[in-house]
């Protein structure tokens, strides 16, 4: 909307035959380009987070090479709908790349939508909100919040607007196949990347794997999503070994394994609680300090009762 790229997560929800929700989703995450090119939206305050002592400044950034005075028209809305501000002020653009800012006087807190309309131009919006300052009320401690990444490696200002909104841990699911492409090569740069960016802003970081190579396989290989799978234990072991005494004193946890299910593989119990064991015992035995925590999910019940009860 406001930038050449724009994320987009897409949530796909499901109903039972009495029309009520089930607890599941599916989702997907594209981007799509902005092609306008006149004027971007944007602030100097990780993710439009403004504290409530700071003055809230919208950043027009001139798109195009021009030379002309233009009268903007601005409303901004809070999230009910209702207008909180709005106006008119002339700004002179000269040239592509040229940063003008808007300054507004808002006193409300909470959340809001920014309508600018240059006329001949175009029309953009951009959301921002103004929040407490979490991190001087927290004196820096933690807090019991999180979030989850997947994906690519975390571009820094992702965790400037973790670090904004309280939070203090990060679930990183991580591709076993990424970490370790063969048997013995190990590509660690882009987490080690990520470790010290999130300890930057005061975020912890915990692996959650998935997704294992073919050479961690016992027997036929494929693709593992939600169960347990015939694994190679010296291999586990290898990983876990490798990856824990790369990133000692950063690396705040494993989580073995995410959401699994029974199916695919008869022995199921078993093998978990044997990569449960043999996981935590090795990476302990590099960092005493280091979490360990069981898949998230284990689903249905019975399931999860037969691995506690083991």
């Amino acid at each position: 909307l406001v930038k050449k790229n724009n994320p987009v997560l897409l949530i796909a929800g499901f109903r039972d035959s009495n029309d009520k929700n089930w607890p599941w989703e599916i989702r997907a995450s594209s981007s799509f380009i902005d092609n306008s090119g006149y004027f971007d939206l944007e602030t100097d305050v990780p993710g439009n987070l403004f504290t409530y002592d700071e003055p809230v400044r919208i950043k027009i950034k001139n798109g195009i090479q021009i030379s002309e005075k233009k009268t903007i028209s601005y409303i901004v809305y809070d999230t009910t709908g209702n207008i909180v501000t709005q106006g008119k002020n002339d700004l002179i653009f000269e040239q592509s790349g040229q940063e003008m800012y808007l300054n507004l006087d808002i006193q409300k807190r909470g959340t809001f939508l920014i309508e600018i309309d240059i006329p001949g131009w175009e029309k953009k919006y951009t959301t921002f909100a103004r929040i407490p300052d979490l991190k001087s009320l927290t004196k820096g401690l933690p807090t019991k919040f999180g979030m989850t990444t997947s994906g690519n490696t975390t571009n820094e200002q992702v965790w400037a607007v973790a670090e904004r909104l309280g939070f203090s841990i990060c679930r990183r699911f991580t591709q076993w196949y990424k970490l370790q492409p063969a048997p013995d090569i190990y590509k660690l740069e882009s987490i080690e990347q990520e470790l010290k960016a999130a300890k930057k802003y005061g975020i912890d970081t915990w692996l959650c794997l998935y997704d294992p190579p073919p050479f961690a396989f016992n027997g036929k290989t494929g693709k593992i999503s939600y169960t347990v799978f015939d694994c190679n234990i010296e291999a586990w072991r290898n990983l876990v070994s490798t990856v824990t005494s790369k990133f000692k004193g950063s690396l705040y946890g494993w989580e073995w394994l995410n959401e699994i299910t029974p199916g695919g593989y008869k022995d199921q119990v078993k093998t978990y609680l044997q990569m449960c064991k043999v996981g935590t015992e090795t990476t302990k035995t590099i960092d005493p300090n280091i979490i360990t925590l069981l898949a998230g999910g284990l689903f249905p019940r019975g399931f999860r009762d037969q691995v506690l009860s083991e």
